[in-house]
């Protein structure tokens, strides 16, 4: 059973970036800082969302400029979609979801989170369920790194040391996210329905990972 999950899950995994890439090719796209940025929102307006990421990116190169360089390398593209944040290795690719209302300094840490992810992979850690918790953290230590080097961010400082204390990364958060991708590409209802009969955790499964041992 265990096998045939690893294999349906590379199989969803094959099946969204083949159809992110078709839906890329007629989206509104821009190339920001060496960056792709494609809008799949259709409720969203394509140049406030790339006018902020251009915004944030920017951010990040001022105030951490070995960062900023470095993020152009991990990361190909930026994607907008109805879910997300997330990082998919297949596309290389930080999806994000609506950033309309949030402020250039959130942008920010939201792209320095996933592009700690986009590093870690090419670095050959692989994101699974023994490692997730740890991998999670990581992350939200590179956001505590960039925000050391931001003046006057102690209450986003505050945010995101609670994030240390949540697990976001459950089963049951992350199957919440595949589902609403699998909607926002248009994906058929029998797919829909094979990826809830596979991938839907039992109730009750939820909790923190142990991995503090």
């Amino acid at each position: 059973m265990r096998c045939l999950r690893r294999l349906s899950g590379r199989f969803f995994s094959l099946l969204r970036l083949g159809v992110l890439n078709l839906m890329i090719r007629g989206a509104p796209r821009v190339l920001l800082r060496g960056v792709d940025v494609a809008n799949l929102l259709a409720t969203s307006n394509s140049s406030v969302l790339f006018s902020k990421v251009d915004a944030a990116l920017t951010f990040i190169a001022v105030h951490d400029p070995h960062r900023g360089d470095r993020i152009s390398r991990d990361i190909k593209r930026i994607v907008f979609l109805e879910s997300g944040p997330e990082f998919w290795p297949g596309a290389d690719a930080c999806v994000l979801h609506d950033i309309t209302r949030l402020s250039i300094e959130q942008v920010a840490l939201i792209i320095v989170h996933e592009a700690t992810h986009a590093r870690l992979w090419h670095a050959g850690i692989r994101y699974n369920s023994g490692n997730q918790g740890r991998v999670e953290r990581l992350c939200v230590s590179a956001e505590l790194a960039f925000l050391a080097r931001i003046p006057n961010s102690g209450h986003l400082r505050i945010t995101t040391e609670r994030k240390l204390n949540q697990a976001w990364w459950t089963k049951e958060a992350r199957f919440e996210r595949h589902r609403d991708e699998l909607v926002a590409v248009g994906a058929p209802t029998w797919m829909q329905r094979l990826h809830a009969k596979m991938f839907q955790p039992s109730s009750g499964t939820t909790r923190m990972d142990n991995d503090k041992r």
